[in-house]
C-alpha cells in the first residue's frame, strides 16, 4: 500500500460525540479526574490523526474547521499543494462529520439548521433560514 505524501481533512464541527462525551464527563465529575482520552478523541484533527498514525505518513496533515466550509477547503489546500509541489505521488483528501442529539440540537436555536423536517432532494425549493444536517465520511 502507497504512504500518502499528505492529509487534508474538512470537518464542520469534529467529532460531536466524543466531544459531548468529554463535556458530560467533565460535568458529573465536577471538573475533577478527567483522563485526557476522550479530549484527545473531541479534538477536530483526530480522524486526519488517526489515519496518518495507522498508515505511518509523516508528511503533511491538516485539518479545516470551518463549518460549512470545511470540504472545500480542503480541496482547495489539496489543488494549491498539488501546484506548489508537482512532485507529489499522492495526497489523501477527505471531510468527516457526525451528529449527535445534544450539540447538534443547538443548531435548531441559532438558526442553523431548518426548523421543520425537509429531505435532502427538495433543500433548494425551501426558502427558510437554516439548512439541513447529516452525517458521513469520505476520502479519496
Amino acid at each position: 500500500m502507497e504512504v500518502p505524501n499528505a492529509i487534508i481533512t474538512g470537518t464542520g464541527e469534529g467529532c460531536k460525540q466524543d466531544t459531548e462525551k468529554f463535556l458530560e464527563t467533565m460535568l458529573t465529575q465536577e471538573e475533577e479526574l478527567l483522563t485526557p482520552t476522550s479530549f484527545i478523541q473531541s479534538t477536530h484533527n483526530t480522524v486526519g490523526g488517526q489515519i496518518a498514525l495507522n498508515l505511518k505518513c509523516t508528511g503533511y496533515n491538516v485539518t479545516y474547521s470551518q463549518e460549512n466550509a470545511s470540504l472545500e477547503s480542503a480541496l482547495i489546500d489539496a489543488l494549491l499543494l498539488l501546484n506548489e509541489k508537482p512532485t507529489l505521488k499522492s495526497v489523501l483528501v477527505g471531510g468527516v462529520d457526525e451528529v449527535s442529539n445534544k450539540i447538534t440540537s443547538f443548531g435548531y436555536l441559532n438558526g442553523f439548521l431548518k426548523q421543520e423536517q425537509i429531505e435532502n432532494l427538495s433543500l433548494f425549493s425551501h426558502k427558510s433560514a437554516g439548512t439541513i444536517t447529516s452525517e458521513g465520511a469520505f476520502f479519496l
